[in-house]
């Protein structure tokens, strides 16, 4: 996309996806654009693109992994530009984990 096409899409405030999983191959293990940066220390997670309740889904699993997910996008979005909405499932949660204790919200303990 040109630098006109974001900045129209930015101006007009219509939702961009910016993962693409329409267009990324089933079970493929990398996103166009995607980079997956292993946290220092542990594994990258594995990921694998599904289809789930009739729409494409991204899975991410890896035990004692983690991972950032980065993209540089051009041009720069400001900060307060838009949002950002995701929504996620859990299968199984980690034995011990609790959401409402920030030490213990996603490993086992």
């Amino acid at each position: 996309m040109t630098c006109w096409g974001w900045y129209l899409l930015l101006a007009l405030a219509l939702p961009v996806d910016l993962l693409d999983l329409d267009r990324a191959a089933l079970g493929s293990g990398s996103l166009d654009g995607w980079e997956l940066r292993p946290v220092k220390g542990a594994p990258a997670p594995r990921i694998e693109i599904r289809e789930a309740g009739g729409a494409r889904v991204l899975r991410v699993s890896g035990a004692g992994a983690a991972g950032w997910f980065h993209r540089r996008l051009s041009p720069r979005i400001k900060e307060r530009s838009g949002t950002l909405r995701w929504t996620w499932r859990v299968l199984q949660a980690p034995a011990g984990a609790d959401l409402r204790i920030r030490d213990r919200d996603d490993a086992p303990l």
